[in-house]
């Protein structure tokens, strides 16, 4: 294959997606371990009334559930914020 129509290829599949019209932005990333402070483990009850309360004073909708019905994710539809745990209840992540 030549050169030119390497360049090409590469052109196709990495710049012309950028130049398509976004709805969505890039926002900033917050993310804060949970932690026992007793050095024992994390009480998940406590993190998910933690949950619901941000919820309920962010005005934020549950948007992904567990098994166990414990919200994971929200998210504010009208300013795009989303609160959700990073892989386990652990580590929160709040993007704004």
């Amino acid at each position: 294959m030549k050169n030119e129509a390497i360049e090409d290829l590469l052109y196709e599949r990495y710049i012309e997606p950028t130049k398509r019209k976004r709805t969505e932005y890039i926002g900033v990333e917050i993310e804060m371990p949970i932690l026992n402070l007793n050095k024992e483990a994390v009480d998940f009850g406590i993190v998910h009334k933690v949950t619901e309360k941000a919820i309920k004073k962010f005005g934020l909708k549950p948007v992904g559930i567990d098994d166990e019905g414990n919200v994971f994710s929200a998210a504010n539809i009208q300013t795009g914020d989303i609160l959700s745990y990073d892989c386990s209840y652990n580590n929160v992540i709040y993007l704004i």
